[in-house]
């Protein structure tokens, strides 16, 4: 609900209820929002790191990785916003690439790994600070990023652990999001993905989503299906 949007919407005749800050907007679709909710979560797979300059980038992506790094900018969707680049020294499209995103904020560093299942979870933040939560979905996307699709997810798809760590990063989400002064709905991404030693392993957070999302109406109806 950025000011433009609601401008839009009043234009078409929609009335507009209470809207959170653009500057809380600003900072809860940030990136390293979402890096430093998921940081303290119980077996976050691997580590994201934060980078507010070109040499801390630099000195993240040296590092040896057996797929290379995955670059984020301090916002994207769609797959927008992202790159993939080789471990060591960054090239000359990778160095430009990533001045040209610190100019909009941090940078966001993280292992590229190889993805076995798309998990995306829903929920909603009351104007009190309460938080619901949907129903665990699964969604697809390219290999860019870009969603494709959500499908709710059938009993005993996901096994209670991966529930349970879910719905933790879902709920440790939205009382971030409350307390950062925001309001309405969100979901979170995480997926599984194979580790070093070939397990297959959760990242129980990967994005936040403070916005309605393209998985929105198949997880919030599977929540009232789980209620009736």
């Amino acid at each position: 609900p950025t000011p433009r949007a609601c401008r839009i919407l009043e234009r078409a005749g929609a009335v507009v209820p209470s809207v959170p800050d653009v500057g809380v907007l600003r900072t809860v679709n940030e990136r390293r929002f979402a890096a430093s909710v998921r940081a303290p979560l119980v077996r976050a797979s691997f580590a994201k790191s934060v980078a507010l300059d070109i040499d801390a980038v630099a000195g993240l992506v040296a590092r040896p990785a057996r797929l290379g790094w995955l670059v984020r900018r301090p916002y994207g969707a769609a797959g927008r916003g992202r790159r993939r680049v080789e471990s060591g020294r960054l090239s000359p499209d990778d160095l430009a690439w990533a001045v040209a995103g610190l100019r909009r904020g941090a940078l966001v560093v993280e292992p590229w790994v190889e993805v076995t299942r798309e998990h995306t979870r829903s929920g909603f933040v009351q104007a009190d600070g309460r938080v619901v939560v949907a129903p665990p979905c699964f969604q697809a996307t390219t290999r860019e990023g870009a969603w494709t699709g959500t499908v709710r997810a059938e009993r005993g798809e996901v096994t209670r652990a991966d529930d349970a760590e879910l719905a933790n990063a879902a709920e440790a989400a939205g009382r971030a999001l409350a307390r950062a002064g925001y309001f309405g709905p969100y979901g979170i991404d995480a997926f599984r993905h194979r580790d070093a030693e070939g397990r297959d392993v959760l990242n129980p957070l990967s994005e936040i989503n403070a916005r309605f999302t393209m998985d929105w109406t198949v997880a919030m109806d599977a929540l009232a299906v789980e209620r009736a």
